[in-house]
């Protein structure tokens, strides 16, 4: 018998999973196949340049922004910017923890935890957040009370 496989489940945007049956459909190959490939030649976990490609990846498919090249420019590299900060086309840190809105590494940096556990507080309602254009902004302002022991998103949706 082969190796134990367990299953696995991700939410992807219509657009990759579109590319995904693109793909899969032009090579007549599996999904799992694809996907178990693409882990076998990406994903290094054990060294520092893995775990920074894969940070850029996470930022990337979480919907955070990245540098804007000007036109006729070429993309700087991948570890020109730090892993996961955003910035606007000008060069603004869009993750400043001091703006006004903020990114979910912004967010993360204000609050001094990870974006990921971010983006999970806010999935389910229990961080103020917003979707804008399908990636998730959050009010300085609104976390900092949230904090200090306001209300959750889901807990003034409630009282309304």
């Amino acid at each position: 018998m082969g190796e134990e496989l367990i299953p696995l489940f991700v939410r992807l945007s219509v657009e990759q999973a579109e590319r995904l049956d693109r793909a899969v459909a032009a090579i007549d190959a599996r999904k799992k196949d694809v996907v178990s490939g693409l882990i076998d030649q990406h994903v290094d976990p054990d060294s520092p340049q893995g775990l920074a490609a894969l940070r850029t990846l996470a930022g990337l498919g979480r919907g955070e922004l990245v540098p804007a090249a000007a036109p006729g420019a070429s993309a700087p590299p991948a570890s020109a910017a730090a892993p996961g900060v955003a910035a606007t086309p000008e060069g603004g840190d869009l993750d400043d923890p001091a703006r006004p809105i903020l990114t979910p590494a912004g967010a993360a940096a204000l609050l001094g935890v990870r974006a990921v556990d971010v983006l999970e507080l806010a999935e389910h309602g229990e961080l103020p957040g917003r979707r804008v254009a399908g990636q998730w902004r959050f009010a300085r302002a609104a976390l900092i009370d949230w904090v200090a022991g306001g209300q959750s998103a889901s807990q003034r949706s409630a009282s309304r």
